[in-house]
């Protein structure tokens, strides 16, 4: 039986070979998702994160610029992605029985 050797980087940093590191992380988001739902599962998190949908342009039209800002359109539309992106990298956490009550949920439902 040949026994695997942990390789001289991860040895010498001090880090946990692949199988182990990639455990870490399972725990880390399967943690990460309980969090998030704790967090906006409540109606004011459930407001927070509409909020912060709202301010990322989550699912809107990403074309645009403002030439007075000296913003070209295509400058304009990479911001669009870019922020989209960030809520969607924060949202992939979250149940997705809370994004769709966010998403479909009408404001005064979340105001109660």
């Amino acid at each position: 039986m040949v026994e695997e050797k942990v390789p001289f980087h991860r040895e010498r940093l001090n880090l946990p070979d692949n199988e182990k590191a990639r455990e870490i992380s399972e725990a880390k988001k399967k943690a990460l998702r309980q969090d998030m739902a704790k967090v906006f599962g409540p109606p004011e998190g459930r407001r927070v994160l509409r909020y912060l949908m709202d301010i990322a342009g989550y699912q809107r039209m990403k074309v645009g610029g403002n030439p007075q800002l000296g913003m070209d359109v295509l400058q304009g539309s990479f911001y669009n992605v870019v922020r989209e992106q960030v809520c969607i990298e924060f949202i992939e956490h979250i149940p997705v029985y809370i994004i769709k009550d966010v998403l479909f949920g009408t404001p005064t439902e979340l105001e109660e």
